[in-house]
């Protein structure tokens, strides 16, 4: 059990925003800062336009930022997004002594190791998107020894729930299976540390009110293969899924996931939804709208 945290922040006393706020992540991020008590705000403007942050704050979550396929098509804009739209950020933070909470990705480590990653494990981001959120880590590194601010980082894992797009593997798995056509799979035996969407929401809550400063894992410290996930999409369907092997020149990802000591101990935050348990709702949903 995570340990209990000191000087926690009351959220229902202070101005929260959130960019992003109307995403995949956002939307499970505004349901649970409600449920925190706080009465959140989306964030309305360009983060990449200074004059946007001219509104006073007291906690921002910091979603909004432009996704890897952006980069293929327009690096700069995708670059401008994450790097100057967390800059935007910052500055407003350090204006009004506010808290920062970004969103960052486990795609900033080493692509290398394997294993278990811990907050001290080497970074060497393997892709422009994720050069940008490493750079946003450094930026909220060097703003948070300004005294009057806090500036965490969340290094998110296989992020997966309700509302995620069928270009992501699970939601992919999960529609095809229920309503066709057949998937097309890479590399089956490749794992990942799948987190739910309310897990990764509930880590956001926790470091808002933390109040501290650092760079700290989103995972549940457990590695899935695709080929498990698979296996249990036919479980729960209670017929076999008939997918094709897809051929590719590229070798899988090594298996890696995340240490969330320091998360639990710091943040008092823990996950709650297993990946099973995440699948099943995921299943659930897809039946009604495909009327399965």
């Amino acid at each position: 059990m995570p340990e209990p945290r000191e000087g926690a922040a009351d959220l229902s006393d202070l101005r929260v925003i959130v960019t992003g706020a109307r995403g995949f992540i956002g939307t499970h991020t505004m349901t649970a800062l409600k449920l925190a008590g706080a009465d959140p705000i989306s964030f309305q403007g360009d983060v990449r336009d200074a004059a946007s942050w001219s509104e006073r704050f007291d906690v921002v979550i910091h979603l909004a930022a432009a996704l890897p396929s952006v980069f293929r098509s327009h690096p700069d804009e995708g670059y401008t997004t994450n790097v100057t739209g967390t800059l935007n950020a910052l500055e407003a933070c350090s204006r009004y002594g506010a808290t920062m909470v970004f969103a960052s990705t486990c795609g900033v480590y080493d692509a290398s190791l394997e294993g278990e990653l811990s907050e001290s494990s080497p970074v060497r981001p393997g892709s422009p998107y994720a050069v940008t959120k490493r750079i946003g880590e450094m930026l909220c590194e060097s703003y948070a020894s300004d005294e009057r601010m806090t500036a965490v980082a969340l290094r998110l894992f296989n992020v997966f729930g309700l509302g995620q797009s069928s270009d992501f593997l699970i939601p992919y798995l999960v529609a095809s299976a229920v309503s066709g056509p057949s998937p097309t799979v890479y590399h089956p035996e490749s794992a990942r540390d799948f987190v739910h969407a309310d897990d990764v929401a509930r880590a956001f809550v926790a470091a808002a009110e933390s109040r501290r400063s650092g760079i700290y894992n989103v995972g549940t410290g457990v590695a899935t293969t695709v080929r498990e996930v698979l296996q249990a999409i036919e479980h729960e369907i209670s017929e076999p899924l008939v997918w094709q092997q897809g051929q590719t020149s590229g070798d899988a990802q090594p298996t890696v996931r995340a240490k969330i000591a320091r998360s639990a101990k710091e943040l008092g935050w823990s996950p709650c939804v297993t990946w099973r348990e995440g699948l099943v709702r995921q299943i659930e949903k897809a039946r009604v709208l495909g009327g399965g």
